[in-house]
């Protein structure tokens, strides 16, 4: 049922707009499964994040995760043993690392400089963050920006690059004497050296090929070049063929030592890939309280629900790009006044007071600010809503009976304390049926101890009220 109310209440399109304010991978991940608290202490940590994260923007400075690769893929393969790690997933990582202690010194506090403390509470999440400077630094020279992997990676390596370069160039000046002479009996088709089929090779007309003896590796697509592999530098490609498959042995063995190595700082770097993820769940969540103009509300054990010039964060946004204002609301409603029931003409705004209103609720229970001058509201275990038409002509529904069932299925699932909106109760029946039935779904809602906000046209519901 509150699966239901959320789809009414738009919250998934609310955490669409979250969402685009977040920066990396990881907090997407937090940001789609924002979930809907209902234990006090964990709603105003929550809370209070957002107003740290708001404190911090408004400095001015903005937070260090817009590059992020995500982490994920190559964390999973460190749970695989014997499996290396590719060069892009080691750089995503050694990026995760970077990135968490940048945040880790970001919020580090000194008493004796930093003055008061203005984040406590985001820096709970950065004080867990490893500190993995050492292996950092070790490490990340061992691969270049690109991927890389540097000659000083290892002896090994370093060395059969230089017995490489040496046989390369060595051919090279071969190739190039075999080119000059080539190029006295007219035979070259182009005076340059190329590769085929990883061997280094010079281009010869097709119609006198016999000038240069040697192997073909292959034709133009003319067919009036062939690639010529000249004798005399056979065994210097050869050498350059081994050389270059000892080479990429040795890549594999630094591959593998750089693998193993983080691989036994793997859950150092998850805890640094969820505290990442939770700072840029703040960041997001103050971007948005900043965009909305919104207030930390205040979250209370006595029932209060309290808004003053509250505004529905969809329809204003909505209608800023129409140029036009949104026309906030107040209410307050009390532990010993739970029920609130709104009449006027269609087209009044009276449904848009019941989204708001569960939507605020939602919002703060998420952690989140709500666009509002001031906010006092309760902690609610469930929030029901029956806004719409439910009719259903494949399920044989009429409005009536769909409104019912929903009615019905609320009851059951009721667990106070609870919010329910109810819009237009009552109606798709005869008015004093309907009217009747509306002032008993109501008072039964308001005797099980829930907050009930409900629209209605039938006077019965305004004399109960």
């Amino acid at each position: 049922m509150q699966r239901q109310a959320f789809d009414t209440l738009e919250f998934a399109q609310l955490k669409a707009v979250l969402l685009q304010r977040i920066r990396t991978p990881l907090g997407i991940e937090l940001a789609e499964g924002l979930p809907v608290l209902t234990d006090a202490d964990e709603i105003t940590r929550e809370l209070r994040r957002t107003s740290e994260g708001v404190t911090y923007l408004r400095e001015g400075t903005a937070l260090d995760l817009h590059d992020l690769p995500d982490p994920r893929p190559a964390l999973g393969k460190l749970g695989i043993a014997d499996v290396n790690l590719e060069p892009v997933e080691i750089l995503n990582l050694f990026r995760l690392i970077s990135v968490a202690l940048g945040l880790r010194e970001t919020f580090r506090y000194d008493e004796r400089t930093s003055g008061a403390d203005l984040y406590p509470l985001i820096r709970a999440i950065t004080d867990r963050i490893p500190n993995l400077r050492a292996v950092y630094q070790r490490l990340r020279t061992r691969i270049s920006p690109t991927g890389e992997i540097e000659d000083f990676a290892s002896p090994e390596l370093r060395e059969v690059r230089f017995q490489l370069a040496r046989t390369r160039e060595t051919l090279q000046r071969r190739l190039e004497s075999i080119l000059k002479k080539a190029d006295e009996s007219h035979a070259l088709r182009d005076d340059f050296v190329t590769i085929r089929n990883e061997r280094f090779v010079i281009p010869i007309r097709n119609d006198n090929r016999g000038a240069v003896q040697g192997v073909v590796h292959g034709m133009s697509s003319s067919g009036q070049t062939a690639f010529v592999e000249p004798l005399e530098t056979i065994e210097l490609n050869n050498d350059l063929v081994r050389l270059r498959e000892i080479e990429q042995t040795e890549i594999i063995k630094v591959l593998f030592q750089i693998t193993e190595e983080l691989r036994a700082e793997r859950a150092a770097l998850e805890t640094m890939a969820d505290a990442v993820a939770h700072v840029d769940l703040i960041a997001a969540k103050a971007r948005l309280a900043l965009d909305q103009n919104a207030v930390e509300p205040k979250i209370n054990q006595s029932g209060r629900l309290f808004l003053k010039d509250a505004r529905h964060p969809l329809l204003e946004a909505h209608l800023k790009t129409q140029r036009l204002p949104i026309v906030p609301l107040s209410l307050d409603l009390e532990q010993e006044r739970r029920v609130m029931v709104i009449s006027g003409p269609n087209a009044g705004g009276k449904t848009v007071v019941l989204k708001t209103v569960g939507l605020l609720a939602l919002m703060a229970q998420a952690g989140l600010h709500v666009p509002a001058a001031e906010a006092d509201l309760p902690v609610f275990n469930q929030t029901h809503a029956d806004i719409g038409d439910h009719q259903s002509i494949a399920a044989n529904l009429s409005t009536f009976t769909a409104h019912l069932q929903n009615i019905r299925e609320i009851s059951e699932a009721l667990e106070a304390p609870a919010l329910i909106l109810l819009d237009e109760v009552g109606t798709g029946t005869d008015p004093e049926e309907g009217s009747a039935l509306g002032v008993a779904m109501v008072d039964y809602f308001r005797a099980r101890g829930a907050h009930v906000i409900v629209t209605t046209h039938y006077s019965g519901l305004k004399i109960y009220a």
